[in-house]
């Protein structure tokens, strides 16, 4: 009962929020357009801003999300422009819809791999992902080398990968106070095959992630939004910008 207060009250603490306040200092974000409630297909397009507004940045591109669809999710903003049908929660295979703050860029080059401005950090076999909701350490990134103590989660994710698909990413900061059962571990990372949903993460072809996080910056307070596609017209009009969608 706390928890389903705590959303009810922080829904209703973002909503007295306009999008055009939450968006002030931001300059810079990746805007993912999700094709339907229960569709993991969605297309992309960058954005900043300029002199006279939101420019559109290169050409827009298809993406994948959750198997699922798409669900309401916890971030700087998920006001009205941002409501799905459900609400996220841990394995439910959508993608949390909202505005969110971007963190660490991981990948399995060294850091003149990367090439890029964001916080950076190389991965190796011993950082895994907790997805365990009992856990102290749940939708957070550990360093299992690092612990003092023996883990106290149950399952978690490997972030060196067989599969690739983690060979370059971004942590989106969904859920950031760690709220059990709220979701965990969404990152933006390379996608298995176009049409092929992930587990509740956004994907995308590897060429044009890799693109995309190198011109992330941080000094433009970049951001990950992720929007229902019946309220494209809502978004555009509150943000003044165009963009040709499909």
């Amino acid at each position: 009962m706390t928890g389903l207060f705590l959303f009810f009250f922080m829904c209703s603490s973002v909503s007295a929020t306009t999008l055009p306040e939450v968006m002030a200092p931001v300059t810079q974000f990746i805007f993912v357009l999700s094709k339907g409630n229960d569709s993991p297909n969605a297309e992309i397009q960058r954005y900043e801003r300029g002199d006279k507004g939101w420019n559109m940045v290169g050409s827009s591109f298809r993406g994948v999300l959750g198997k699922n669809g798409i669900a309401t999710g916890d971030g700087v903003y998920a006001g009205p422009e941002f409501q799905a049908e459900k609400v996220k929660a841990e394995g439910d295979r959508r993608t949390p819809t909202g505005i969110f703050r971007l963190r660490k860029v991981y990948g399995i080059g060294e850091t003149d791999a990367f090439k890029g401005r964001m916080p950076y950090v190389k991965v190796t076999a011993e950082l895994e992902g907790v997805d365990d909701p009992k856990s102290r350490y749940y939708n957070q990134i550990v360093d299992r080398s690092r612990l003092k103590e023996t883990p106290d989660w149950q399952s978690h994710e490997t972030m060196l990968r067989k599969d690739g698909i983690y060979h370059w990413l971004v942590e989106v900061a969904h859920n950031p106070l760690n709220i059990p059962g709220r979701g965990s571990l969404i990152f933006f990372h390379i996608w298995r095959a176009a049409g092929k949903g992930t587990i509740g993460c956004v994907a995308a072809e590897e060429s044009k992630l890799l693109e995309m996080l190198r011109w992330l910056d941080p000094v433009r307070e970049p951001r990950l939004i992720i929007l229902p596609s019946q309220n494209l017209a809502i978004f555009q009009k509150a943000l003044g910008i165009t963009g040709n969608f499909h």
